[in-house]
């Protein structure tokens, strides 16, 4: 049933089952096919081409950003490490992150601050704005979103010099759309360089080339990223739209291990 090999013309082929197809294999060569050797040719194709896909994953973009000129997220580590001097790139360059990057971004204080393992290191402004304070509801309404996500892409070739892309919307977004009725949440949410915004977190070039390096070094996994409106460590949103309670509760809970020395103590109610 698994079909015979055999030499074109030869009066050596050896003779087997029944073939219903036939294909030339080589120079003089074919192989007889039979119902079960084709199954078993298919699924062998299927299996190349499964572990093609899974190769392209991890190697296909970078190649295909190089076919077109572009650069990989390696490239622009090196670059930046070959660049302008920074404190914290010499300071983590020997270190090693243990638990998290925390990045901590306060609407209308304009800051995004940047904490490693429970440390605070330093706080960026933010190069320009766009919305109010308040969630981000749906696609088009230039909302920079309000919640706790992570970092899923790193965009070595951005418009805006390097991007880090937030996981907006995440599940407490998605579940609200659905309570709301909205179907287009919007997304693409960016923490990067330049000074424009569109719902994005615009830090201005050198910030974001330090940012990029510490994510790229110590992996997208370990960054936590909270947006809120005020400071609610140490104040409380008065404005906040109804029904978000347990928004600006969970926000005020992530902000709490955050305290600067020197800062007030008392954590806002939500």
């Amino acid at each position: 049933s698994f079909g015979w090999f055999g030499r074109t013309g030869s009066s050596e082929s050896i003779p087997g089952p029944r073939a219903v197809a036939g294909a030339v294999i080589g120079p003089g060569w074919r192989i007889a096919v039979t119902g079960a050797t084709r199954w078993l040719v298919y699924g062998g194709l299927a299996t190349v081409a499964l572990l093609c896909v899974v190769a392209w994953r991890p190697f296909g973009k970078q190649i295909y950003v190089k076919m077109q000129g572009g650069k990989s997220i390696a490239d622009r580590v090196r670059e930046i490490e070959a660049g302008r001097g920074s404190r914290v790139i010499a300071e983590w360059a020997g270190n090693t992150v243990r638990d998290e990057i925390a990045l901590i971004a306060i609407k209308q204080d304009h800051i995004l601050e940047l904490w490693i393992d429970g440390a605070y290191i330093k706080s960026y402004p933010l190069t320009a704005f766009s919305g109010a304070l308040g969630p981000k509801r749906r696609e088009g309404d230039l909302q920079i979103p309000e919640g706790i996500y992570g970092i899923d892409v790193l965009n070595p070739n951005s418009s805006f010099h390097l991007s880090m892309r937030v996981d907006y919307p995440n599940a407490y977004d998605r579940a609200r759309g659905s309570r709301d009725g909205t179907a287009d949440l919007g997304g693409d949410i960016y923490i990067h360089g330049k000074a424009a915004s569109i719902g994005c977190l615009a830090v201005g070039d050198r910030a974001i080339e330090e940012l990029f390096w510490l994510v790229a070094q110590y992996g997208k996994e370990r960054v936590k990223v909270v947006i809120a409106p005020v400071d609610l460590r140490v104040r409380t949103f008065d404005d906040r739209p109804a029904g978000y309670d347990d928004l600006y509760t969970a926000i005020a809970g992530a902000m709490r291990p955050y305290i600067r020395a020197g800062a007030g103590k008392e954590a806002g109610n939500a």
